[in-house]
């Protein structure tokens, strides 16, 4: 190994462990590369057979793991190693080619190695990804036992063995495991953490155990991967800096950063693979179907292979229950039907999507949505350019409109909305009490039906529901709008322990102000044709009258 491509002093972390004894062997970082480079082939692709020659990115991350030894021990620093990388970069073939080595030649009595995965199918392809680099070596061949049927692997010399975990199976066994390789843990969710505490306490009566992760970016942010990887960013921000027995690898752009995602220097950035194990003709193939098949195409495309993190967990809104929404009615038959009009406003910032959505018909034979929303124009542009909404288009279709300058025109708003009373005039018209103090009096004035819902689980809760139930049973007509679907698919809901039920702006991956519109449109239709749970009550002010929930 030359030194000189890799400085062991990289975090705040490594500093802290030269303090307790921890040292940077050259040669033990470089045993594993050099295993893995003479004696593995490639199982797959173009180059099936041949040396697997790692590339740079695998290299440091096997340096960092290996290479830091305690001076007095000798055993390795590090327990764990997550790495955080998009699809299509060799994860795959690098943790089957770590496998190999953990059961060879990493100098542990009796080595047994779990290949976790969340299901059988999972585990099978990491097993199979092992068994066809054991079958393509000599020297592997010649080593190794394979049993399809148990779906494990021996090492008869060292009484080594390689097992296939998987979480929809009965708990494994994780005692004295000297290493347990998990591949795609961000479907690790929900009752599978159970299993996840299982390799945490495996490997207690080892000497210098290792747990090996690596995995794209995932939609849960309740979930132990991201977990993972919010202390992968701590322990290289230094914030965890005694947390030295962690490494963490993440490409990509970190939560909550500004990137640009048709750059392809943030290709590159995110993808260390990218020329190699994809092409880049390939990939601006995918990223250009991606950009022009909506929005939640686009999202499956940041996440997979640009991993950013996207929101899915907690979803309020099922995206095939949305899309079998039965169609609108039209204008006649509404106005035929003499039904009522009821309205919700959700009134952002001066620089969001404010949205007023008009319900009509009945909670019984369903209702037909209408939308309309406004954005400042500059920001619309530069959060299509950031994000890859499609919001310009959307203007030009009519599902948006534009506001001039970088900030909404609230005196505009109002006018469309006193414009839009006096041809389906409202029954009422609910937001929240930033509406009343903005835009609300002056409604109020005009003769517009404003009243203030209170933000909060026992006012949401009732419409969030009945929304849920809507659609569930086909009862929501919504048009296709675009924007509200986007919305809808971004929606993310929240309970109280008494299982209250509520949408969360800030969980929520994007926006979703005309689906909390919506919710106010509901609690308005739901407080004139069943009077709510609650009870209504005026209160009145010098400026204006207003309702609310207790």
């Amino acid at each position: 190994m030359d030194v000189s491509e890799f400085d062991p002093i990289i975090t705040p972390a490594d500093h802290e462990a030269l303090k307790q004894g921890y040292i940077f062997d050259a040669s033990r970082a470089d045993r594993p590369v050099r295993f893995i480079e003479r004696l593995i082939r490639q199982s797959v692709g173009p180059f099936e057979g041949q040396p697997l020659i790692l590339l740079g990115w695998q290299r440091q991350a096997i340096w960092r793991c290996w290479g830091w030894v305690h001076k007095e021990t000798g055993y390795r620093r590090h327990r764990q190693l997550f790495i955080s990388v998009p699809k299509k970069q060799g994860k795959g073939e690098l943790a089957a080619a770590l496998s190999c080595y953990m059961l060879l030649a990493d100098n542990e009595a009796a080595p047994k190695i779990a290949l976790a995965a969340c299901d059988k199918k999972q585990a099978t392809q990491t097993f199979e990804a092992i068994a066809r680099m054991v079958r393509r070596s000599e020297y592997l061949s010649s080593k190794l036992i394979i049993n399809e049927y148990y779906k494990t692997i021996k090492c008869p010399e060292n009484d080594g063995i390689i097992e296939t975990h998987s979480s929809d199976a009965d708990s494994p066994d994780g005692a004295n495991l000297s290493c347990s390789v998990i591949d795609e843990l961000h479907r690790w969710t929900g009752a599978r953490r159970k299993q996840w505490n299982v390799y945490q306490g495996a490997g207690s009566a080892r000497a210098q155990p290792l747990q090996i992760v690596i995995s794209t970016a995932g939609d849960d942010r309740q979930s132990i991967m991201y977990e993972l990887y919010k202390r992968a960013i701590a322990v290289e921000s230094g914030e965890l800096k005694d947390d030295i027995g962690f490494l963490g690898i993440v490409f990509g752009p970190r939560d909550g950063e500004e990137f640009d995602p048709h750059d392809e220097a943030t290709w590159f950035r995110c993808n260390p693979s990218l020329g190699h194990t994809v092409s880049l003709e390939n990939f601006r193939r995918d990223y250009e179907s991606a950009k022009s098949s909506g929005p939640e195409s686009w999202q499956y495309f940041c996440r997979t292979r640009l991993n950013v993190w996207s929101q899915g967990a907690n979803r309020l809104i099922s995206a095939d229950a949305w899309a079998a929404c039965p169609p609108r009615r039209s204008e006649a038959e509404i106005v035929g039907a003499g039904d009522r009009w009821y309205a919700g406003l959700d009134l952002s910032s001066t620089r969001d999507i404010t949205a007023l959505v008009k319900i009509t018909g009945s909670l019984e034979t369903g209702i037909d949505v209408f939308c309309k929303a406004w954005m400042p124009e500059e920001e619309a542009i530069r959060r299509e350019k950031v994000n890859g909404i499609p919001l310009t288009r959307w203007a030009s279709e009519g599902w948006i409109t534009l506001t001039p300058g970088s900030r909404i025109d609230y005196d505009a708003i109002q006018a469309e909305i006193q414009a839009d009373h006096a041809i389906t005039p409202y029954q009422s018209l609910m937001g929240d009490f930033f509406n009343a103090q903005l835009v609300g009096s002056r409604l109020l004035a005009a003769g517009v039906p404003f009243a203030v819902i209170r933000q909060g689980f026992l006012s949401l809760n009732s419409p969030t529901k009945m929304l849920e139930k809507l659609i569930a049973e086909g009862k929501l007509r919504h048009g296709d709008n675009p924007l509200l679907t986007w919305c809808a698919s971004n929606a993310v809901a929240i309970r109280d322990k008494n299982d209250n039920v509520m949408l969360a702006k800030d969980k929520s991956h994007e926006k979703i102000d005309p689906i909390a519109a919506l919710v106010n449109a509901i609690a308005a239709l739901i407080d004139a044709e069943i009077n709510q749970v609650a009870t209504p009550k005026i209160i009145t002010t010098a400026k204006f009258a207003w309702k609310s929930y207790s």
